[in-house]
């Protein structure tokens, strides 16, 4: 956390009674606009969140194949090391598709907006009766750039991505106390600020993040034989202990390509 200081502008409340903390959205201390900021629920002397733990959702709303607004974030993907959710948990692209196809009988697995195959170390294609002469085997992912799917939030109650309570894990409870009724735990990570901003490079870029405490994932499921991005939401990047009554921001990693997309779609 960082960034302490007494909170202007607030605009939404919400107690996560299970962890502790409280989250805040008020004016940034950080950067212009609004910020979410943590704190200990009152009663509570510490807080400590694991690494991966996820903290809230990002936004509701739809896939699409066109980029609105600031805070729309692309579902892609070009390596089986990429995280993602699966069943509540964080794993690699690899060891999803891994489960996938052990229990699927199906040749090819299908993943919305890209091109999925399997691949030895050396390159070389396994054969269609899935025999790869004892060679280690490779997921390949490549995004679709002819059709590209990116989830752009909505500022209204309806959506296409649906509130996900497998990514919650069981038995998390949420008071939810809203200053304003349309945010909720759901839509709560698009008011986080990127710390790491300003940077000119990407090295800079890079150094800064570690200022930050969220970071973005997908929470993927199968859906129809293809596996479906169904919630955005934000998980904590490292252990994070929060130990202080008075609000802290925080802040998520968006990603040196989210803010390089940014500046050309602003040009």
């Amino acid at each position: 956390p960082a960034q302490q200081g007494e909170l202007q502008g607030k605009i939404a409340e919400a107690d996560l009674v299970d962890i502790g903390v409280t989250i805040h959205i008020a004016s940034s201390i950080a950067g212009d606009g609004l910020g979410m900021f943590v704190s200990t629920i009152p009663g509570v002397m510490m807080a400590v969140l694991p690494s991966w733990s996820i903290l809230c959702g990002y936004a509701l709303g739809e896939l699409s194949n066109r980029a609105v607004g600031d805070k729309a974030v692309a579902f892609s993907f070009n390596s089986p090391e990429n995280v993602v959710l699966w069943e509540g948990k964080p794993h690699t692209l690899g060891q999803v598709l891994d489960k996938i196809k052990a229990n699927s009988s199906d040749d090819e697995i299908s993943m919305l907006g890209h091109d999925v195959s399997i691949s030895s170390e050396q390159g070389e294609v396994v054969d269609d009766d899935g025999d790869d002469d004892g060679q280690p085997t490779t997921w390949v992912i490549k995004p679709d750039k002819k059709r590209p799917w990116i989830f752009v939030p909505q500022s209204s109650s309806s959506f296409v991505l649906p509130p996900n309570d497998d990514a919650r894990g069981e038995g998390e409870d949420n008071d939810n106390n809203d200053v304003d009724e349309d945010i909720s735990w759901q839509t709560l990570g698009q008011y986080c600020n990127d710390l790491a901003l300003p940077a000119d490079t990407k090295a800079e870029y890079m150094e800064g993040a570690k200022r930050n405490s969220l970071n973005l994932l997908y929470n993927v499921k199968l859906i129809d034989g293809q596996l479906t991005p169904v919630q955005l939401v934000c998980v904590t990047t490292r252990d994070l202990r929060v130990e202080n009554t008075d609000p802290i921001e925080i802040g998520c990693t968006y990603g040196w390509g989210y803010w390089q997309a940014q500046r050309l779609n602003a040009m």
